[in-house]
């Protein structure tokens, strides 16, 4: 089955996509792959991904350096169909605060 096939099908699509979606995602270091971006993208809107928007601090990643070569980004996410927004419409992503992992975890709340 494809993905495009899910359509009618409620779901989910979590993790960490190793790519910001927009320049506001990333703080530091090199400037974005604008090419990569748009090819997640792409990917996400021939899948009919709809990106509810989060709560909690705006980056999801850190590498943990110090601020002259420190780089924080937002590449961790919970995305999901209309139909996911349809049954669960109070739907809400949270980015909770990060302890020892360069990642912050994420939650959906339902």
């Amino acid at each position: 089955m494809k993905v495009t096939e899910l359509h009618d099908i409620p779901w989910v699509l979590t993790g960490d996509f190793n790519e910001p979606l927009i320049e506001d995602d990333k703080f530091g270091g090199r400037p974005m792959s604008v090419s990569r971006s748009l090819s997640l993208k792409e990917c996400l809107d021939k899948c009919n991904i709809i990106d509810i928007g989060f709560t909690g601090a705006r980056f999801t990643w850190t590498n943990k350096r110090p601020l002259q070569t420190f780089i924080q980004e937002r590449i961790d996410r919970f995305s999901m169909n209309p139909s996911w927004c349809l049954l669960f419409p109070n739907s809400k992503v949270v980015h909770l605060t990060r302890c020892h992992s360069d990642h912050c975890p994420i939650l959906l709340n339902m």
